[in-house]
């Protein structure tokens, strides 16, 4: 069961200025200001029980990105396994083209969480039948 969402717009920050060591008092000192050399956006996967995570960055944020993600997903996986996503009703996740994606692999199984509540688990008939 993997976990996949994306993050978009990150800041990427770097210091102004190099950090200090404060040998003498055992004291470490960096300063507030930092520079923003520009964003990058991530998709990942979180695998909820083993805690291991797949993850690229993305130049776009589209229905053929997240697709393509499927591919990753699809060879870092034993094909042995059934592969479960929990995601929420964004836009790229419920495009025609990722559900035309997601039939194509039908080892794939799409669980989406509840609209404007992403916090809260999905409550499909196959997650049910497990507990």
């Amino acid at each position: 069961m993997l976990s996949v969402d994306k993050k978009t717009a990150i800041q990427a920050k770097e210091r102004a200025a190099t950090p200090t060591n404060y040998q003498t008092r055992g004291v470490f000192g960096a300063e507030f200001e930092y520079r923003r050399p520009g964003t990058v956006s991530l998709m990942a996967a979180l695998d909820v029980h083993g805690s291991e995570v797949l993850a690229r960055d993305i130049a776009r944020n589209d229905a053929a990105t997240f697709c393509d993600f499927h591919g990753d997903i699809d060879r870092a996986v034993d094909v042995a396994m059934e592969i479960h996503l929990v995601m929420d009703n964004g836009s790229s996740h419920t495009a025609k083209t990722t559900k035309a994606c997601l039939d194509a692999r039908p080892r794939f199984v799409a669980h989406y969480t509840p609209p404007h509540a992403s916090w809260a688990r999905p409550a499909c008939a196959h997650c049910l039948a497990r507990r």
